[in-house]
């Protein structure tokens, strides 16, 4: 049902449609609370999001609308479809939701953000953007990027928060796949769907506060709005040794199991400590950077501004990898204060 989307029925044009294509530690989160707390002073500046498309502050529709499996789950339940619903049924879904958020807009640009969208495959993009050329001309696009090594330190505390990673493996996820994504050919994908000229990249390493270049691509001045607090500061690497920890000896064991994601996520956001994370060998990480060395040539090249950091290197990597050690019952101790926190009768007893 996607090769339908040219059937809405508003037959409304917006001036522009605004899409911050994001990816995993790169801002979003900054640029999702930015939209929310300067919500009125973006629509006095024309600008606005629309409801249909988000779960939170986030237009995950536009993920599952770009194919990927579990946003298209997660679509079923927000729209209220059955279980058996097939992916051209979510399809038709949202296109049937921003239609109508289209038709009620009275303003002349509409925004959209998602974490993810600059990984999505080709035919994920060209079905997006084919949807979205029904309402404007103009489709806007902004990603920042965040040099492969640094994304994905900063990115190991969210593996080990959102699953059951149990290695010290800092570039490889739980299923040991390689973390990370040659930028320079994702960008292309939008690239060859919106043109170059509507496509602003800019460089993680570049800015001081993500808001305010989010401010200025918007068109408004940085120092006149309203700048949310910094996201997710980083787990210190004892913080993130407990959570290690946890996965490797508590995770998958009752009654253990089933609380593992509230314990996960007490421990992450209100229990452990804050700090520099768990670095890996110099050697690990020039074996790492290796995979995205043309590609990142590329990238420099062609999509950001003279001068960049994003190659440069911010901090000296150890020679070797020093995890944290910790000491007898310090797990334990951690965790009973997270099941404290979350009220249940459990209690942690170290071996």
């Amino acid at each position: 049902m996607a090769g339908k989307a040219g059937g809405q029925a508003t037959g409304k044009k917006l001036a522009q449609i605004l899409i911050h294509v994001g990816y995993q530690k790169c801002g979003s989160k900054s640029i999702q609370n930015y939209t929310n707390i300067n919500r009125k002073l973006m629509k006095h500046h024309g600008i606005a999001t629309i409801k249909g498309t988000k779960i939170g502050n986030s237009d995950l529709a536009l993920m599952a609308y770009g194919g990927v499996p579990s946003r298209i789950s997660s679509m079923k339940s927000t729209y209220g479809l059955p279980e058996s619903a097939t992916e051209e049924d979510v399809y038709a879904a949202i296109e049937k939701k921003i239609d109508e958020d289209i038709a009620a807009f009275e303003l002349p640009s509409l925004f959209f953000s998602y974490e993810g969208l600059l990984r999505l495959p080709k035919e994920g993009v060209e079905r997006i953007i084919k949807l979205l050329s029904k309402y404007t001309d103009t489709i806007k696009v902004l990603a920042i990027v965040r040099r492969q090594d640094r994304q994905c330190i900063s990115g190991y505390t969210t593996r080990l928060r959102n699953s059951d990673l149990s290695h010290r493996s800092i570039f490889y996820n739980l299923n040991n796949q390689i973390v990370g994504i040659d930028y320079f050919k994702h960008l292309n994908f939008w690239n060859r769907q919106v043109g170059r000229q509507n496509m602003t990249v800019l460089a993680f390493e570049d800015m001081t506060d993500v808001s305010f270049d989010f401010a200025e691509w918007l068109g408004m001045d940085p120092t006149k709005v309203k700048i949310p607090p910094r996201q997710n500061p980083s787990l210190s690497a004892q913080g993130q040794e407990v959570l290690r920890a946890f996965n490797e000896q508590y995770a998958d064991k009752e009654p253990w199991k089933k609380h593992r994601q509230t314990l996960r996520t007490i421990l992450r956001d209100e229990v452990l400590p804050k700090g520099s994370p768990l670095l890996p060998a110099s050697k690990d990480v020039e074996a790492y950077m290796d995979n995205f060395k043309q590609g990142n040539r590329r990238l420099m090249k062609k999509y950001l501004k003279d001068g960049t950091n994003y190659n440069n290197d911010i901090k000296k990597y150890p020679d070797e990898m020093t995890p944290y050690q910790l000491e007898d019952g310090e797990l334990e101790k951690w965790l009973n204060e997270a099941v404290e926190k979350a009220g249940l009768d459990i209690k942690a007893v170290a071996n």
